[in-house]
Protein backbone atom coordinates (compact mmCIF):
# COMPACT_ATOMS: atom_id res chain seq x y z
CA UNK A 1 0.00 0.00 0.00
CA UNK A 2 1.42 3.39 -0.97
CA UNK A 3 2.36 6.00 1.60
CA UNK A 4 -0.29 8.37 0.16
CA UNK A 5 -3.06 5.85 0.78
CA UNK A 6 -1.75 5.21 4.28
CA UNK A 7 -1.82 8.94 5.00
CA UNK A 8 -5.40 9.21 3.76
CA UNK A 9 -6.48 6.32 5.97
CA UNK A 10 -4.65 7.63 9.02
CA UNK A 11 -6.10 11.12 8.65
CA UNK A 12 -9.69 9.88 8.46
CA UNK A 13 -9.55 7.33 11.25
CA UNK A 14 -7.91 9.85 13.58
CA UNK A 15 -11.32 11.54 13.76
CA UNK A 16 -12.65 8.52 15.64
CA UNK A 17 -9.43 7.81 17.54
CA UNK A 18 -9.76 8.75 21.19
CA UNK A 19 -6.05 8.24 21.83
CA UNK A 20 -4.95 10.71 19.17
CA UNK A 21 -7.64 13.29 19.91
CA UNK A 22 -7.41 13.26 23.66
CA UNK A 23 -11.19 13.78 23.78
CA UNK A 24 -13.29 11.07 25.39
CA UNK A 25 -16.38 12.25 23.50
CA UNK A 26 -14.83 11.22 20.19
CA UNK A 27 -14.40 7.61 21.29
CA UNK A 28 -18.11 7.05 20.55
CA UNK A 29 -17.66 7.91 16.86
CA UNK A 30 -17.25 4.98 14.48
CA UNK A 31 -16.18 4.95 10.83
CA UNK A 32 -18.69 2.86 8.83
CA UNK A 33 -17.98 1.86 5.20
CA UNK A 34 -21.32 2.31 3.42
CA UNK A 35 -20.78 2.53 -0.34
CA UNK A 36 -23.82 0.28 -0.90
CA UNK A 37 -26.13 2.12 1.52
CA UNK A 38 -29.31 3.33 -0.18
CA UNK A 39 -31.55 6.19 0.89
CA UNK A 40 -34.98 5.13 2.15
CA UNK A 41 -37.34 6.51 -0.55
CA UNK A 42 -39.52 8.18 2.12
CA UNK A 43 -36.71 10.68 2.82
CA UNK A 44 -35.68 11.40 -0.75
CA UNK A 45 -37.22 14.57 -2.19
CA UNK A 46 -34.83 15.46 -5.02
CA UNK A 47 -35.75 14.06 -8.44
CA UNK A 48 -32.37 12.41 -8.90
CA UNK A 49 -31.23 8.79 -8.88
CA UNK A 50 -30.62 7.38 -5.42
CA UNK A 51 -27.14 8.46 -4.36
CA UNK A 52 -24.71 6.91 -1.91
CA UNK A 53 -21.48 7.85 -0.16
CA UNK A 54 -18.41 5.85 0.71
CA UNK A 55 -18.08 6.33 4.46
CA UNK A 56 -20.12 7.60 7.38
CA UNK A 57 -19.01 8.70 10.83
CA UNK A 58 -21.75 7.47 13.17
CA UNK A 59 -22.38 7.93 16.87
CA UNK A 60 -22.47 4.63 18.76
CA UNK A 61 -22.38 5.35 22.50
CA UNK A 62 -20.67 2.82 24.73
CA UNK A 63 -22.85 3.85 27.68
CA UNK A 64 -25.82 1.47 27.97
CA UNK A 65 -28.27 4.17 29.09
CA UNK A 66 -27.39 6.43 26.16
CA UNK A 67 -27.65 3.47 23.81
CA UNK A 68 -31.10 2.70 25.20
CA UNK A 69 -32.30 6.26 24.60
CA UNK A 70 -31.25 6.02 20.96
CA UNK A 71 -33.18 2.75 20.69
CA UNK A 72 -36.32 4.62 21.74
CA UNK A 73 -35.77 7.10 18.91
CA UNK A 74 -35.41 4.25 16.45
CA UNK A 75 -38.73 2.77 17.56
CA UNK A 76 -40.42 6.17 17.15
CA UNK A 77 -40.00 5.90 13.38
CA UNK A 78 -43.31 5.95 11.47
CA UNK A 79 -41.94 3.55 8.85
CA UNK A 80 -42.33 -0.20 8.63
CA UNK A 81 -40.16 -2.43 10.78
CA UNK A 82 -38.01 -3.30 7.76
CA UNK A 83 -37.20 0.38 7.18
CA UNK A 84 -36.91 1.49 10.80
CA UNK A 85 -33.69 3.40 11.28
CA UNK A 86 -32.38 6.31 13.27
CA UNK A 87 -30.99 7.50 9.94
CA UNK A 88 -32.40 7.92 6.45
CA UNK A 89 -30.96 4.58 5.32
CA UNK A 90 -31.69 1.06 6.52
CA UNK A 91 -28.17 -0.09 5.69
CA UNK A 92 -26.89 -2.57 8.32
CA UNK A 93 -24.51 -0.77 10.63
CA UNK A 94 -26.30 2.56 10.26
CA UNK A 95 -29.75 1.83 11.66
CA UNK A 96 -28.91 2.43 15.33
CA UNK A 97 -26.10 5.00 15.26
CA UNK A 98 -26.91 8.48 13.93
CA UNK A 99 -24.69 9.73 11.12
CA UNK A 100 -22.86 12.92 12.08
CA UNK A 101 -20.49 13.14 9.09
CA UNK A 102 -20.54 11.68 5.58
CA UNK A 103 -17.48 11.11 3.39
CA UNK A 104 -17.34 10.74 -0.39
CA UNK A 105 -14.10 9.68 -2.10
CA UNK A 106 -13.38 10.44 -5.75
CA UNK A 107 -10.38 10.08 -8.02
CA UNK A 108 -8.52 13.25 -8.95
CA UNK A 109 -9.93 13.26 -12.48
CA UNK A 110 -13.56 12.63 -11.56
CA UNK A 111 -16.00 15.46 -12.23
CA UNK A 112 -16.84 17.67 -9.26
CA UNK A 113 -20.45 18.19 -10.39
CA UNK A 114 -21.29 14.50 -9.98
CA UNK A 115 -19.83 14.50 -6.47
CA UNK A 116 -21.80 17.62 -5.53
CA UNK A 117 -25.07 16.10 -6.76
CA UNK A 118 -24.27 12.92 -4.87
CA UNK A 119 -23.71 14.78 -1.60
CA UNK A 120 -26.66 17.13 -2.15
CA UNK A 121 -29.02 14.17 -2.57
CA UNK A 122 -27.59 12.32 0.43
CA UNK A 123 -27.52 15.31 2.78
CA UNK A 124 -30.99 16.53 1.82
CA UNK A 125 -32.34 13.10 2.81
CA UNK A 126 -30.47 13.39 6.11
CA UNK A 127 -32.08 16.80 6.67
CA UNK A 128 -35.53 15.30 6.06
CA UNK A 129 -34.85 12.61 8.67
CA UNK A 130 -33.65 15.18 11.20
CA UNK A 131 -36.77 17.28 10.65
CA UNK A 132 -38.92 14.19 11.16
CA UNK A 133 -37.16 13.36 14.42
CA UNK A 134 -37.67 16.93 15.59
CA UNK A 135 -41.40 16.66 14.96
CA UNK A 136 -41.70 13.35 16.83
CA UNK A 137 -39.63 14.27 19.88
CA UNK A 138 -38.89 16.88 22.49
CA UNK A 139 -35.40 17.99 23.50
CA UNK A 140 -34.03 17.71 27.03
CA UNK A 141 -30.55 19.04 26.25
CA UNK A 142 -31.33 22.60 25.20
CA UNK A 143 -29.18 22.03 22.11
CA UNK A 144 -30.89 23.07 18.89
CA UNK A 145 -30.82 20.86 15.83
CA UNK A 146 -27.88 21.60 13.54
CA UNK A 147 -28.09 24.56 11.18
CA UNK A 148 -26.04 22.74 8.59
CA UNK A 149 -24.97 19.17 7.83
CA UNK A 150 -21.26 18.53 7.26
CA UNK A 151 -19.59 16.17 4.82
CA UNK A 152 -16.11 15.63 3.45
CA UNK A 153 -15.22 15.26 -0.21
CA UNK A 154 -11.88 13.56 -0.82
CA UNK A 155 -10.80 14.04 -4.42
CA UNK A 156 -7.42 12.55 -5.17
CA UNK A 157 -5.06 14.01 -2.59
CA UNK A 158 -7.31 16.95 -1.73
CA UNK A 159 -9.70 16.97 1.24
CA UNK A 160 -12.55 19.50 1.27
CA UNK A 161 -15.33 20.30 3.70
CA UNK A 162 -18.86 20.33 2.29
CA UNK A 163 -21.88 21.71 4.14
CA UNK A 164 -25.61 21.50 3.39
CA UNK A 165 -28.24 23.90 4.70
CA UNK A 166 -31.69 25.33 3.95
CA UNK A 167 -32.29 29.06 3.75
CA UNK A 168 -35.32 30.88 5.18
CA UNK A 169 -37.28 30.24 1.98
CA UNK A 170 -36.56 26.52 1.99
CA UNK A 171 -33.96 26.67 -0.76
CA UNK A 172 -31.22 24.07 -0.55
CA UNK A 173 -27.66 25.36 -0.27
CA UNK A 174 -24.48 23.33 -0.68
CA UNK A 175 -21.16 24.89 0.25
CA UNK A 176 -18.26 22.95 -1.19
CA UNK A 177 -14.54 23.07 -1.91
CA UNK A 178 -13.67 24.38 1.54
CA UNK A 179 -10.07 23.08 1.80
CA UNK A 180 -9.04 20.95 4.78
CA UNK A 181 -5.62 19.81 3.55
CA UNK A 182 -4.01 17.23 1.30
CA UNK A 183 -2.19 13.90 1.53
CA UNK A 184 0.74 14.83 -0.70
CA UNK A 185 2.92 16.00 2.18
CA UNK A 186 3.28 15.28 5.87
CA UNK A 187 2.29 18.88 6.61
CA UNK A 188 -0.83 18.49 4.50
CA UNK A 189 -1.82 15.37 6.45
CA UNK A 190 -1.15 17.17 9.73
CA UNK A 191 -3.44 19.98 8.61
CA UNK A 192 -6.20 17.48 7.75
CA UNK A 193 -5.95 15.87 11.18
CA UNK A 194 -5.98 19.26 12.88
CA UNK A 195 -9.02 20.41 10.90
CA UNK A 196 -10.88 17.13 11.50
CA UNK A 197 -10.38 17.45 15.24
CA UNK A 198 -11.67 21.03 15.14
CA UNK A 199 -14.66 19.89 13.10
CA UNK A 200 -15.35 17.11 15.59
CA UNK A 201 -15.26 19.36 18.64
CA UNK A 202 -17.16 22.29 17.12
CA UNK A 203 -19.73 20.43 15.04
CA UNK A 204 -19.86 16.66 15.49
CA UNK A 205 -19.97 16.48 19.29
CA UNK A 206 -22.85 19.02 19.59
CA UNK A 207 -24.56 17.17 16.72
CA UNK A 208 -24.65 13.84 18.54
CA UNK A 209 -25.44 15.55 21.84
CA UNK A 210 -28.56 16.89 20.13
CA UNK A 211 -29.54 13.34 19.23
CA UNK A 212 -28.81 12.19 22.76
CA UNK A 213 -31.13 14.82 24.23
CA UNK A 214 -34.16 13.82 22.13
CA UNK A 215 -37.05 12.02 23.78
CA UNK A 216 -40.02 10.51 21.89
CA UNK A 217 -43.26 12.41 22.44
CA UNK A 218 -44.92 9.12 23.37
CA UNK A 219 -42.90 6.46 25.20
Amino acid sequence: MSSAIERRKDALFTLADNTNSGKDELADLNVIPCSSASIIPHYKTLKTPLKKVDLAIAYYPRDKHKKGELQKLLRASPLSEEEQSINFTSYPGLTEGPIVLSVEIKRAGDGADAAKLQLLTWLSAQKNKIDELSSLTSSTSGIEKPDYLPAILVQGHDWNLVAFAMDAEGKQILWHKLPLGDTQTAMGVYRIIQQLQKLANITLVPFYQWYQGLRPALT
